[in-house]
């Protein structure tokens, strides 16, 4: 059995937020009505314990501002569910992380809103670290704190995601989910705490969400 389980960044215009880890919202919708149409329901991350068919995953790294409101404003008017991933120490900052322009991240009230309204707010570390590069005690630390930071802020926070699909010990993840990254959807047979997700581009209109689940997966 295989269920999608989908990563996006960002959710903004061409014009505002480019292309790099970016999809438009007018994309977001249509990918949305693509899994409706075919009957899928929409899942949480927390909930990947367990794999049931025609099921599908839709998870936000780095809980960008504007993920929280063009993304929450067609979540919301799709009625959909979602998993966004946060990292405390960046919370209401910037994303200043290695290898991208920083762009603002959102707020405290504004997580805390999202979770209200029906989506999860996932543990992205602490820092946004690479977690294969520290040591397992480096990596605990970076979960822990993080979590603290979010129970502090009144979120409960069911399961998390690794920076850069950059997969460390999992003995050290403190949730029963852990979402990695891979060129397939993810099966029942995946280890729960490294479940793979496909990254959506900008161009991933339905025909590139189309061949990146149902064609790509099986070339040679």
């Amino acid at each position: 059995m295989r269920i999608p389980i989908l990563c996006y960044h960002q959710v903004g215009s061409e014009a505002e937020l480019g292309r790099r880890l970016n999809i438009a919202p007018e994309t977001l919708q249509a990918q949305i009505r693509f899994f409706k149409r075919r009957g899928f329901r929409f899942v949480q991350a927390n909930s990947l314990t367990k794999i049931e068919a025609k099921t599908v995953c839709l998870t936000f790294d780095d809980a960008y501002v504007s993920t929280l409101t063009h993304g929450m404003d067609v979540l919301l008017r799709e009625e959909v569910t979602a998993s966004i991933y946060a990292v405390p120490s960046k919370v209401g900052g910037q994303s200043d992380w290695a290898g991208e322009t920083p762009k603002p991240l959102a707020d405290w009230n504004l997580l805390r809103e999202a979770e209200v309204r029906g989506i999860e707010i996932g543990n992205h570390t602490l820092t946004h670290a690479r977690m294969a590069e520290l040591s397992p005690k480096e990596q605990l630390h970076e979960w822990r704190e993080a979590e603290d930071r979010f129970r502090l802020e009144g979120l409960r926070v069911r399961s998390a995601c690794w920076p850069y699909g950059s997969v460390g010990d999992h003995a050290s993840l403190p949730y029963e989910v852990g979402l990695a990254l891979a060129k397939r959807q993810a099966t029942d047979g995946d280890t729960k705490k490294q479940m793979p997700r496909l990254v959506i581009a900008f161009g991933d209109h339905v025909a590139g969400l189309i061949y990146k689940l149902y064609v790509r997966p099986f070339l040679p």
